[in-house]
This record gives C-alpha cells, structure tokens and sequence, in this order.
C-alpha cells in the first residue's frame, strides 16, 4: 500500500463551488477538456518523503484505480481522488480516514469524467443544479449527496462537442462508523437539449470504497 502524503496539482478549472450538507462540507469543481490535451495533475514519484504512519485506529483508503461505464454515446470514468490536495490516486494508493467524530477525518474525494462519443453536440444536465451522485450500503440503500449549488434555472447545462471530455471533482463526507459504501453517480445527458427530465438518457456508475485496516 503506498500512502500519499503530500502533493501538487494544478488545473484549469471553469467552475468552482463550496457548500454544506448533512454529510458534512462538501465542495465541487468543473473542467472541460478536448481530446489532445495533456493530462493536468498527476501522481508524484513516491519516496520515503511521501509516506506516513498509520495509527492501528484508523482506516487506509485503497484507491482501484478508475473504473469505466460505457453507455450509449456517453463513457463515465470515475477514480478515488486525495481530498486535500486533489490528485487522482492510481490502484493501490489511498489515504488514512477515521471513521469517528472529526468530519475532516472522514473526507473521500472522487473525479468523474464524461467523454462525448458520438459525432454530435451532447447535452450534459444538473437537474435543479445537484449532481446525482450517491452513497448505496451492502443493502443498496442509498444516501443522496446535496450540495448547495445555485442556479437561474432548473437545471445547469454543459454542452460538449464529439471527443470533448467533462470532468467533475467532489469532496465529502462519510458518514459516522460506516464502513461499507460504494459511491454512485449517475449521468443525465440528450443529444437535444430536452427539458422534460423523463425524457433524458441515464448512466450510472458505481465505485466501491475499500476501507482497510
């Protein structure tokens, strides 16, 4: 297991919001990216600089690395993220969290991606500005995640052009002494700019949180 400890990350970022929830303060950031470009952020070489002890109390995040859904004209990728620092952790990274009273003990950071397919403009939707995204326990109950996020209309739209790639970045909060948790997030998108929420397509994608001790 390598443990991150520290790091840099730089990135052009459209949007940025902070807010607050019953999981604890959560913050958001958007970027749109086109095919072509360097990726922007990246794990450092580890040393013995970038590693930690961990305390027997406490649990490792163990990043698998991304995990990928195709669906029709959409992919969605989505990878464990370090909450500080946001660098997306490749497989067997993570970082410490402990599950008691501190909140800031209890952040889990993912990023998701959403790459345009097809050969058309894909319209891409927030309803009522909130992100579907979701925490789901062994027994597929699921937990929704608000964030305060304000907006003149129904919904936010983000337009992206064939090959063109979207990606969200999301902090929260676990809950107090749960251990087993996927996160959930699921994808509204059209090729028309559709008002009716019935009548827009889905994607969901599903990423497990591995706690170890």
């Amino acid at each position: 297991m390598k443990i991150v400890k520290k790091a840099v990350y730089i990135s052009i970022t459209l949007t940025i919001a902070g807010c607050g929830s019953d999981f604890g303060p959560l913050s958001s950031g958007v970027s749109l990216e086109g095919t072509g470009d360097p990726t922007i952020g990246s794990m450092p070489p580890m040393t013995t600089d970038n590693l930690i002890e961990i305390s027997p109390d406490e649990y490792i995040l163990e990043s698998i690395g991304r995990v990928d859904q195709q669906c029709s004209g959409v992919k969605l990728s989505m990878q464990l993220m370090a909450p500080l620092t946001l660098v997306e952790l490749d497989i067997g990274y993570g970082y410490p969290v402990n599950l008691g009273e501190i909140e800031d003990n209890r952040r889990v950071g993912v990023v998701i991606s959403v790459e345009n397919e097809t050969t058309s403009t894909l319209y891409n939707f927030s309803e009522s500005c909130q992100p579907l995204l979701e925490l789901k326990n062994n027994n597929d109950e699921k937990q929704s995640l608000s964030f305060d996020f304000e907006c003149t209309n129904q919904d936010s739209v983000v337009i992206l052009k064939p090959g063109e790639n979207l990606k969200y970045k999301y902090v929260f909060t676990l809950p107090n002494g749960d251990l087993e948790r996927d996160v959930v997030y699921t994808h509204r998108y059209s090729l028309e700019n559709i008002k009716k929420f019935t009548e827009r397509d889905s994607c969901e994608i599903t990423y497990p949180l591995l706690l170890k001790n």
